[in-house]
């Protein structure tokens, strides 16, 4: 399982699919490994309970609605940096919405995971803890730098182009 960031809106189901895994709907198959940017590391593991909680503060919410829905987190089998491979995809460091914020890119299909970096004619926000707005302008120029035909998968919403993001800094 790759995660593009540790924010707790793409974690918040993941000890749930690690159980179906060990022994719900998908017992037959082995648990699959969870890879994260070692720079988000801290979102995963016994102690990221508090990690969560100042992150959804800081978002305007109460850190009882992360209570309500907390169950641990899984350790990282795997941590990530710029470079580095999952099966036929690359990883891209590209922080900003989170230190740690990381795409998935696969070269041969020209298809790009940009979790929270760019979605279609937006980008993540940087006023959680850690997001840095300068950052985040100097991921997104090295994404619209890319091929045109690339697609981009976003974490939220429809999946558009390189091409069609053209405008996007603007």
């Amino acid at each position: 399982m790759l995660l593009s960031h540790g924010h707790f809106d793409h974690l918040a189901g993941l000890p749930d699919l690690i159980e179906a895994f060990r022994s719900g709907v998908f017992a037959s198959y082995p648990v699959p490994k969870v890879g994260i940017h070692s720079q988000d590391a801290g979102y995963l593991g016994k102690d990221s309970l508090d990690i969560h909680r100042k992150s959804i503060t800081a978002a305007g919410g109460s850190p009882a609605f992360v209570d309500a829905l907390w169950k641990d987190m899984p350790d990282p089998d795997i941590l990530f940096e710029e470079g580095d491979m999952a099966g036929p995809l690359k990883v891209l460091h590209l922080t900003g919405h989170s230190p740690g914020s990381a795409a998935f890119y696969d070269e041969k299909t020209e298809v790009l995971f940009s979790g929270d970096t760019m979605f279609k004619r937006s980008w993540g926000r940087t006023d959680l803890p850690g997001g840095d707005e300068d950052l985040l302008y100097k991921s997104l120029k090295r994404l619209l730098a890319m091929n045109g035909n690339i697609t981009v998968c976003p974490g939220h919403g429809p999946a558009t182009t390189i091409k069609n993001e053209a405008g996007l800094l603007v």
